[in-house]
């Protein structure tokens, strides 16, 4: 699972990422195409506010600031099936076949996947967004951990790694 992410890819997730946070559905529809998660043709179909609505809900848990506990309930309630208007399910899928995955991207959902699977099985805690925020947007650290870390960069002459 280890592999190196080039810096043009990095941006355009940390411009993602700034988007959700701000809550910003102009720049992330930007940012989407951006990163080709989008094409030109398909950005026009999708609406700003849905394509936010939908990222935040699958980023919320590192992307927006916010004390958060994993609990095994998570999964469990994401499988069940609730009812649904079936108009607005179909304009949901119509809008999220405009989406693409870079391939590039495939190695970073998977991470962010499996880092949410063992913080659920762990039941971990913690301002989750805080924490991302270290590295997405150069924020000082949130933690005792990113303390360390921080301080070992600079013993090691080295900014840290945001």
């Amino acid at each position: 699972m280890l592999r190196d992410v080039s810096a043009p890819r990095a941006d355009a997730e940390r411009r993602i990422a700034d988007a959700v946070r701000a809550g910003d559905a102009a720049a992330l529809k930007s940012a989407l195409l951006a990163g080709a998660y989008l094409s030109c043709d398909g950005a026009e179909l999708v609406d700003d506010e849905l394509a936010l609505k939908l990222t935040r809900r699958a980023t919320r848990w590192y992307a927006v600031p916010g004390e958060r506990r994993f609990s095994g309930e998570q999964g469990r309630r994401g499988r069940e099936r609730r009812p649904v208007d079936d108009e607005r399910q179909a304009e949901v899928k119509d809008q999220l076949s405009q989406f693409t995955l870079p391939a590039e991207t495939i190695l970073i959902r998977r991470m962010h996947a499996i880092v949410g699977v063992v913080l659920g099985q762990l039941r971990a805690g913690a301002d989750w967004g805080a924490i991302a925020a270290e590295y997405l947007h150069g924020e000082p650290p949130a933690t005792p951990l990113g303390e360390a870390e921080a301080e070992y960069f600079t013993r090691r002459g080295r900014p840290s790694r945001t």
